[in-house]
C-alpha cells in the first residue's frame, strides 16, 4: 500500500439518527480521480490501488468507512470529486482532497 509515499486519510460517517452507510460512490463510474489513488482501509480492507471512479457497499450496520489517498504523481495536488455517502437520510456529497502541502 503507501510505500512510504505520504498519504491522507478521512472518515466519512453516517448522520446521526440516519442509520448505517448504505453506499459511497468515489467519483464518476469509469471515470479517473485527479491526479489520486483510494484505498479502502476500514471498516474491512479493499477495495485497494482505485484511480477510477467506484462503488463501495461496506459491511452492514457500518457507520464509519476510513479511506487513505495518495497522489499518482507525487507533485501537486490530488482529489476525489464527487463523492457521494447514501444513508438512510439520502444522499450526501462531499470530496477529499489536498493541495501539494497537504501530503507533507
Amino acid at each position: 500500500m503507501f510505500e512510504g509515499i505520504p498519504y491522507l486519510t478521512a472518515s466519512l460517517t453516517a448522520r446521526a439518527g440516519c442509520g448505517p452507510i448504505r453506499s459511497l460512490q468515489f467519483g464518476e463510474p469509469g471515470r479517473p480521480f485527479d491526479n489520486a489513488m483510494v484505498f479502502v482501509i476500514a471498516p474491512t480492507t479493499g477495495p485497494f490501488d482505485q484511480d477510477l471512479g467506484f462503488s463501495y457497499t461496506p459491511p452492514p450496520g457500518t457507520t464509519v468507512v476510513t479511506i487513505a489517498f495518495q497522489r499518482l504523481v507525487q507533485r501537486g495536488g490530488a482529489t476525489v470529486s464527487p463523492m457521494v455517502l447514501v444513508d438512510g437520510c439520502g444522499d450526501w456529497h462531499t470530496f477529499v482532497g489536498g493541495g501539494p502541502d497537504a501530503f507533507h
